[in-house]
């Protein structure tokens, strides 16, 4: 064992901390900001890299829209996790964007409406004489017409069936053979008056 640990602490360390450096190195914003800053962060711990050459992979690796918004910011005025801050906060804002322009956008109005929690009216007031009876309501249930029960049979006297023009039956259950496919009407030429 102590033979393994003497070698631990010679190559181990070093190999752990450029495992780090590669999984940095291929880091790339494919999802949301957000997601790839905490993707960085903890393989940031693992290398000895200074902020500096950190904040600048972190901009490297970022989508090209937020690098647009990002470059007008000075980053030497940021620590590395203000900066990812910025860089998040600007990637929530061309999200919600987008999502506006595409007609999915929830508005700050309608988000604040969102949150809190809707009355229902009762249906114990109102033309209603009071609360509702469940034992009620179940037995209702039993004694309602075979039509609107679940799983009942139809009265099928009244069905005319698509196929075979008979009454009592639908198409999907016709015996006569099918008629002919369907055959899409042919669409009207344009027609543009000629002078």
């Amino acid at each position: 064992m102590v033979f393994e640990e003497e070698i631990t602490k010679i190559f181990g360390e070093a190999d752990k901390v450029r495992a780090a450096e590669e999984r940095i190195q291929q880091l790339r914003q494919t999802g949301s900001a957000a997601a790839y800053a905490s993707a960085l962060r903890p393989e940031s711990f693992k290398v000895n890299w200074g902020e500096a050459p950190l904040k600048d992979k972190f901009y490297r690796g970022l989508k090209d829209k937020v690098k647009d918004e990002l470059v007008k910011i000075s980053r030497n005025e940021y620590s590395l996790d203000d900066y990812m801050k910025e860089a998040i906060s600007i990637d929530n804002r061309l999200y919600e964007r987008e999502q506006e322009r595409n007609g999915r956008y929830l508005h700050p109005k309608d988000e604040a409406n969102t949150k809190q929690k809707r009355q229902y009216k009762s249906t114990s007031y109102g033309t209603h004489p009071g609360p509702m009876d469940i034992g009620k309501a179940q037995v209702g249930a039993t004694n309602s017409a075979p039509s609107q029960q679940r799983g009942a049979r139809r009265d099928k006297s009244k069905v005319k069936c698509f196929n075979c023009d008979k009454l009592g039956h639908f198409a999907r259950e016709c015996r006569a053979p099918k008629k002919g496919g369907w055959k899409p009407v042919p669409e009207a030429q344009d027609v543009r008056g000629t002078n």
